[in-house]
C-alpha cells in the first residue's frame, strides 16, 4: 500500500491501551514496510514517563500534538490538518471518539483525507455508569453526526455494531469486525512438558484498577476458596488491607507481564453486565489465551461470552461467585495450551487484525460513500 496512513489518538502515552494497542500496531503496519505516521495527542497535565516521551519524539515519523484537558474540536481539527497532505490521498485512523470526531472536522476541510473511525467501546454507557450526563450527552451529540457521516468504521465486536446501529438508527456497511487484539510478537506462549499436576493451579488477573473491574471482589472470593495461588497485576498500584495471600504487581512492562504469565494455567476477570462491557472485547482475555491460558470469567466475559460457551477448550463462564466455587480448577497441560494459542494467534492477535485492517483501507481508498 503505498498510499499514506496517519495514526491518530488522543489518549496520550500514558495510557493502558497504549503499548498494547496504539504502538503494537503501529509498529506491526511499519514492519510490514506500510508507511505509517503515529500522531500521538498528548495532555498537556497528564501523567507521562518523561523517558518515554522522549524517545518517542525522537522516533522518525512519530509526532505529538499537545493538547489542553477540554478540547476545542474545531481549533484541534485545523492544527491537525496542518500535519496532513493538501491534495496528495491518505488514510486518517482514528482511535476512539475524540480523536474520530476531530477526523471527521478534518475531512470536511480536506476531502483527499479518508477516515476510519475505530470505535473502541460502547462510549455513552460508560458515562452513564459513571454517573457523568455530561459526557454521556457531549458522547451522544458526537457519535450521532460520526455515524451518520461518510466515513468508515471499525468495530471491536458485532455486538457493539449493532448496539450502534439500533441507537442511531443507521445501517452501516463501511466497517471490519478487528477485536482488540493481543501483540503476539510479545505475547506468545511459553511451552514446557515440565508441568506437575500435583501442584497448586495458578491464577491471574492482569488489567486495570477501575471499580468495574472488581479487583476486590475477586481477591475475596480465591483467598475465601484457598486452593488456588492468585496474582494481580495492574498498571496502578491496588491497595486491599484484607489481602493476605494474593500477589500483588504493579507497573511492569509488556514483557514483563508476559513472562509473569508464563508459569499461570488461569486468567481471571469479573464483569459486571452493564452494557458497555457486554460488547466489548477486553485485551486481557487475548492475552491470556495467547499464552496459552484458559480464560475464567466471573458473570460475563463481554462479548467473548458466546465464545467460551462455545468452545470450552478455552475456559469457563460462570454465573456468580458460587457457581465458581462450586468448580474444582486443575493445571493446564502443555497440549492444552498450545491448542488455546493456536487458537488465539488465528482469530485475535495483532497479525490476525493486521489483514483485516489492510482489507478495509483499500475498501476505504476505492468508496467514499457509505
Amino acid at each position: 500500500m503505498q498510499v499514506p496512513i496517519y495514526y491518530f489518538t488522543v489518549e496520550g502515552i500514558s495510557s493502558s491501551v497504549f503499548e498494547s494497542q496504539v504502538y503494537a500496531y503501529v509498529s506491526s503496519l511499519r514492519k510490514n514496510n506500510i508507511p505509517v505516521k503515529l500522531i500521538i495527542g498528548q495532555r498537556y497535565k497528564a501523567r507521562a514517563s518523561l523517558k518515554k516521551l522522549s524517545k518517542l519524539r525522537r522516533e522518525p515519523n512519530t509526532e505529538f500534538l499537545f493538547l489542553p484537558q477540554k478540547l476545542n474540536y474545531a481549533k484541534q481539527a485545523k492544527r491537525l490538518a496542518k500535519r496532513l497532505p493538501d491534495k496528495k490521498l491518505a488514510i486518517l485512523h482514528c482511535r476512539n471518539i475524540e480523536a474520530a470526531y476531530i477526523g471527521w472536522l478534518v475531512q470536511q476541510q480536506k476531502p483527499n483525507i479518508r477516515v476510519l473511525y475505530d470505535v473502541r467501546g460502547y462510549v455513552e454507557d460508560e458515562m452513564r455508569y459513571f454517573e457523568d450526563s455530561k459526557g454521556e450527552k457531549q458522547y451522544t451529540e458526537m457519535n450521532k453526526e460520526l455515524f451518520h457521516s461518510p466515513i468508515f468504521f471499525n468495530f471491536v465486536s458485532e455486538r457493539l455494531r449493532k448496539v450502534y446501529e439500533k441507537q442511531y438508527q443507521i445501517e452501516i456497511k463501511n466497517y471490519s469486525i478487528c477485536v482488540s487484539a493481543y501483540n503476539d510478537t510479545i505475547f506468545k506462549p511459553y511451552l514446557t512438558e515440565e508441568i506437575d499436576i500435583a501442584e497448586r493451579p495458578k491464577l491471574v488477573f492482569v488489567g486495570g484498577s477501575q471499580s468495574y473491574q472488581k479487583i476486590e471482589s475477586l481477591v475475596a472470593m480465591l483467598e475465601k476458596q484457598g486452593t488456588i495461588d492468585f496474582t494481580v497485576v495492574t498498571n496502578k498500584k491496588v491497595n486491599i488491607p484484607s489481602a493476605n495471600t494474593t500477589k500483588f504487581l504493579t507497573g511492569l512492562t509488556p514483557l514483563e507481564v508476559s513472562n509473569v504469565l508464563d508459569s499461570m494455567d488461569y486468567g481471571i476477570l469479573y464483569r459486571s453486565n452493564e452494557p458497555f462491557n457486554e460488547v466489548a472485547t477486553p485485551t486481557k482475555i487475548a492475552e491470556y489465551w495467547g499464552k496459552g491460558l484458559k480464560v475464567i470469567a466471573i458473570n460475563s466475559a463481554g462479548a467473548y461470552t458466546s465464545i467460551l460457551k462455545e468452545k470450552p477448550f478455552l475456559g469457563y463462564v460462570f454465573a456468580d461467585e458460587k457457581e465458581y466455587l462450586n468448580r474444582e480448577l486443575f493445571k493446564i497441560e502443555t497440549a492444552e495450551k498450545k491448542k488455546i494459542a493456536s487458537f488465539a494467534k488465528a482469530n485475535y492477535s495483532l497479525s490476525a487484525n493486521y489483514m483485516k485492517y489492510m482489507l478495509l483501507y483499500n475498501k476505504l481508498l476505492n468508496k467514499t460513500k457509505k
